[in-house]
């Protein structure tokens, strides 16, 4: 069973200018979740990007691997109004391999291990009707909606925080 990684990166971010390849602990922010996916049971990983320094820093730092191939996403598919979606779809019909699972990859996943990638891949290949996997984060925080009424506070039934689910 063929399985990929798809970590889509754009050049253009506005909220944080040039994100994907600022430096996390001397690493490039994208770099940390190429690790883990090396470093897990994907056969291949697609980096999909307009960033001509994210294509050349991938062939130059990455040539002893043959998982990892760096492909030029559209200038339509990096737009910021562009989804997520619109540039998987892309990137399925441009390519030229079969694939069986396909897993995607966020760079602003930094903590995301090869122990998570395996676990979705694992849990959707069992055959035990999983049609998709995903990872997330237990946030112990209550919220509110944007015209100050609670979504998940009640003054009156407050749990303590060891006590509180929190949210996925």
């Amino acid at each position: 069973m063929k399985s990929i990684g798809f970590i889509p990166l754009r050049a253009g971010s506005k909220g944080i200018p040039g994100k994907n390849k600022k430096k996390l602990l001397g690493r490039p922010l994208f770099c940390w979740t190429l690790g883990e996916a090396i470093a897990s049971n994907l056969d291949e990983i697609y980096v999909y990007t307009d960033d001509a320094d994210i294509l050349s820093f991938i062939e130059k730092e990455y040539h002893w691997t043959t998982k990892v191939k760096a492909i030029k996403r559209s200038d339509a598919s990096a737009t910021d109004t562009a989804s997520t979606e619109l540039a998987m779809m892309e990137f399925v019909n441009s390519i030229d391999s079969a694939f069986d699972l396909f897993c995607l990859l966020q760079a602003t996943s930094p903590f995301t291990t090869a122990v998570d990638i395996n676990n979705c891949l694992d849990a959707v290949a069992s055959g035990e009707n999983y049609d998709s996997a995903l990872t997330v984060v237990n946030s112990h925080r209550f919220t509110w909606h944007a015209d100050g009424t609670p979504k998940n506070y009640d003054i009156f039934n407050r749990p303590r925080r060891q006590d509180f689910e929190g949210l996925l």
